[in-house]
């Protein structure tokens, strides 16, 4: 059950990343979003699993999308990560 809650906050964050690029800087709920993928990666990250470093790799370079322009296609592969781990974690 906590895994799906888990996978709909990735394709939450991943869709506050896409709006904020898109159309209009949504600066605390990308705080949120990326300190919410540091903590979950961080969590996860004992069990040296490849998608918890991502996790935290994505977090950052969320936070950092608030100082600096990232590419879109740095912007669109966070993007589809989060909403793939979304989807596999809701089957």
């Amino acid at each position: 059950m906590i895994v799906k809650f888990l996978g709909i906050f990735d394709m939450i964050a991943a869709a506050i990343l896409l709006i904020s690029f898109f159309l209009f800087q949504l600066n605390i709920l990308i705080w949120i979003a990326g300190i919410y993928l540091i903590f979950k990666g961080a969590i996860f990250a004992f069990t040296l699993n490849i998608a918890s470093i991502l996790d935290i790799l994505s977090g950052i370079l969320i936070l950092s999308s608030l100082a600096i322009t990232l590419p879109i296609f740095v912007v669109m592969l966070i993007s589809f990560f989060l909403v793939q781990k979304g989807i596999f974690s809701l089957l």
